[in-house]
């Protein structure tokens, strides 16, 4: 006796099976891709947050100024937000890493991320005194990520206060 129960699939079935998954997966790559930005700014804004509550409490702690800022290649506070964010003790106030002063900790910056900084006097740091006061150098922050309408606001107010929002890129 020859049994003609066939097991598997065929040729054709498998071909509309995978034509399927093929349709699915790219409907729902730009949503993939979206939530990825998304989350790359949700998560830098968050680090973002930390390092600035850490120089605050750092300013305090130990009664001294303390400044976050980009370093360029000599240590001086620079306004071009793109690389790395520094965190040092800076004992003259100049907002330079000098020998003396301790470099705390560093924040990179990914590449996706873009990093704004608009605060009142220089507007190149923000620097807390060791009363954990930014007298000087309040300010938002405007975090964004490329090729993408979403956006975040930190806000650092004078008391060293910190609170983000949402906004949006055509709304800013």
């Amino acid at each position: 006796m020859h049994d003609n129960n066939q097991h598997g699939l065929s040729l054709i079935e498998l071909l509309i099976i995978l034509t399927i998954v093929t349709i699915v997966l790219s409907l729902s790559l730009p949503n993939l891709q979206s939530m990825k930005r998304s989350s790359a700014l949700s998560s830098f804004t968050s680090e973002l947050i930390h390092y600035i509550r850490f120089t605050r409490y750092q300013a305090l702690a130990n009664g001294k100024r303390t400044t976050l800022c980009p370093l360029n290649e000599s240590n001086d506070c620079t306004k071009v937000w793109t690389q790395e964010i520094s965190v040092f003790e800076d004992l003259d106030g100049n907002r330079k890493l000098d020998p003396e002063d301790t470099l705390m900790k560093v924040l990179s910056i990914p590449e996706q991320i873009d990093v704004n900084w608009r605060g009142v006097g220089a507007g190149k740091s923000l620097h807390f005194n060791g009363r954990g006061l930014t007298s000087i150098s309040n300010g938002t922050f405007r975090i964004g990520v490329r090729k993408s309408e979403e956006m975040r606001h930190v806000v650092v107010s004078r008391l060293g206060k910190v609170k983000s929002k949402k906004v949006s890129k055509s709304t800013k």
